[in-house]
């Protein structure tokens, strides 16, 4: 099922904003949430997100951006560290830079790094 939903919403993705190196790009996040040293942000974790968005996604003024996001949002981790999110958005800029407008590589980026404020155990 989580497979499912994250085929699901890389298709839109891919769809909306025609990466460059798409397979690339969902093979290293798939990575990513696959670390070893995750308890938590996991693909699953990723899927119940995508999940919950696809829900609200109608009622968003910029869902696929939301979407995307919520992609990165988790990407980089490690458990001893207080910058992931800064780091996530980091490695969003980094990896889409060529693919998306400025000013929406900006507005991502400080999405991504609001998510430190959420906290689940």
């Amino acid at each position: 099922m989580w497979d499912e939903i994250l085929h699901r919403s890389w298709w839109r993705l891919e769809q909306t904003y025609h990466f460059n190196a798409s397979q690339n790009l969902l093979d290293l996040l798939k990575k990513a949430y696959s670390e070893p040293q995750r308890a938590y942000h996991t693909l699953q974790h990723l899927s119940e997100c995508l999940l919950n968005f696809e829900q609200v996604q109608s009622s968003l003024d910029d869902p696929f951006a939301v979407e995307l996001a919520l992609w990165f949002h988790d990407a980089v981790y490690d458990p001893q560290a207080s910058d992931s999110e800064t780091c996530s958005s980091q490695l969003f800029r980094d990896s889409l830079k060529s693919d998306l407008a400025p000013e929406l590589l900006v507005k991502i980026s400080q999405w991504i790094i609001a998510t430190k404020q959420h906290h689940s155990q």
